[in-house]
């Protein structure tokens, strides 16, 4: 009688540990089934990149970006970021792409746009102070790079494209193109308080530009020495 009763409640210990398992069990199946799902409707943002193709169904979207405040100035920038979700598939990205800059002057409550347009492509833009690389030193000028149209007629805008460098005051006026045609972008450092220097590489060639901040100009524009041709990468 004792022998039965213990196993009768062995048993009943089993059933539950079973039935506790086959919870736990669905409970993990029904988490990851959630996450896959998840994963693979939501969109994907992607900096940088515009699709250009115009049979492509897609739809459209603006957004604003994350206010930024020019040191020394009192104005404001706001990005304007486009996104598309391509086609139905769930697994297509949906690009998120800064379009155009509005500059805000917060005493005056004057807005402008950089652009009058909204199919160019803004790579990077770059408040520019001076050579003492200081938080509180007031902003001289914005540089910028920027994609104008489908170079490479992959059917969209990127860093694959040929790059325009332009230049605007702080608060994004008289916009000016520096260069166009450009295919890379080495970097820049200061030469002074008021001038920039750029290497940049345009048909294929690599070239040096001072860049006068004052009057938004090159000088001093000259190709960079060959490299040797015994050297090795």
């Amino acid at each position: 009688m004792e022998s039965n009763r213990f196993f009768h409640r062995v048993w009943q210990f089993n059933a539950v540990v079973i039935a506790l398992a086959g919870v736990l069990a669905l409970a993990l199946l029904l988490f990851a089934s959630y996450h896959v799902i998840r994963d693979a409707t939501r969109e994907r943002a992607v900096t940088n990149v515009v699709n250009t193709d115009v049979e492509t169904p897609a739809i459209s979207g603006w957004d604003y970006g994350l206010p930024r405040q020019i040191d020394g100035h009192a104005v404001v920038v706001v990005p304007l970021q486009s996104g598309k979700n391509i086609g139905a598939s769930y697994f297509k990205k949906n690009p998120v792409s800064v379009r155009d800059l509005l500059f805000i002057r917060v005493k005056s409550d004057e807005k402008q746009w950089l652009f009058d347009r909204t199919d160019f492509l803004i790579l990077e833009y770059a408040f520019l102070a001076d050579n003492s690389y200081r938080s509180d030193v007031p902003v001289k000028a914005v540089i910028y790079q920027v994609v104008k149209t489908d170079t490479n007629n992959d059917q969209r805008l990127s860093y694959d494209d040929t790059i325009t460098i332009g230049l605007s005051h702080p608060d994004g006026s008289e916009y000016t193109e520096l260069v166009t045609d450009v295919t890379k972008v080495i970097g820049r450092d200061w030469v002074d308080d008021d001038r920039l220097m750029l290497l940049y590489v345009k048909e294929g060639k690599a070239w040096s530009a001072v860049v006068d901040l004052d009057r938004f100009s090159f000088e001093d524009v000259s190709e960079l020495p060959a490299i040797s041709a015994q050297a090795n990468p």
